[in-house]
């Protein structure tokens, strides 16, 4: 079982994809095209970086003694003034010596702002969940440089159980997730997602 958490704003512009088939849907109410707009925090963040840039990210799901190894790789394709694209790119390896699965590519494109659904504000868009609490500030290292991030933690209910959440959240990196842990204690399933290299091309003279 692994279950990638998805921050409201890609919920709602783009869909959670990297969800595996029988987690539950994220509940996102219809949007009204009379409410305000809101500012796409992933737009924003994406939109820092130059085409090219990506991030590859780890996530090591272990029960019963086994782990489900996912390795995801982002790369900025297009930046335009109302739109952006990502291509994300998934390989899967278990630990039972079943064959690496490399998925074909996808791409998700993140408008610059959207309606703002119906029953829901704009703070609900600052947090990777609408239930998540803000715990504290860290710094978390990645490929050898530090970055400030902001650290959430919720529940969320799934088919195998209670599971617990802690996301750290920064803008300095791609995608804004840096690290995430996910636990379900009752069929003792823990998933680490880790950033493993942020690649950023070099400014065109």
């Amino acid at each position: 079982m692994r279950r990638i958490v998805c921050l409201v704003a890609l919920a709602v512009t783009a869909g959670c994809s990297s969800k595996p088939a029988g987690s539950p849907p994220v509940a996102v109410a219809a949007a009204d095209p009379n409410q305000p707009q809101v500012q796409n925090a992933d737009y924003a963040n994406w939109k820092q970086f130059p085409v090219g840039t990506t991030v590859v990210r780890k996530a090591v799901t272990t029960r019963d003694g086994h782990s489900t190894t996912s390795v995801e790789t982002f790369r900025l394709a297009e930046v335009g003034e109302s739109e952006i694209a990502v291509d994300r790119q998934n390989t899967t390896s278990r630990s039972d010596g079943s064959p690496t699965v490399a998925n074909p590519s996808d791409t998700r494109k993140f408008p610059k702002s959207f309606a703002l659904p119906t029953g829901m504000n704009a703070d609900d868009f600052q947090k990777p969940s609408m239930t998540a609490k803000l715990t504290g500030q860290e710094v978390v290292e990645i490929a050898g440089k530090k970055y400030a991030t902001t650290v959430y933690q919720w529940t969320d209910s799934t088919e195998a159980g209670e599971m617990k959440i802690t996301v750290w959240v920064s803008p300095e990196v791609p995608g804004r997730i840096a690290k995430q842990t996910m636990t379900v204690e009752k069929t003792a399933t823990t998933t680490l997602e880790t950033v493993q290299a942020v690649t950023v091309p070099a400014a065109k003279p």
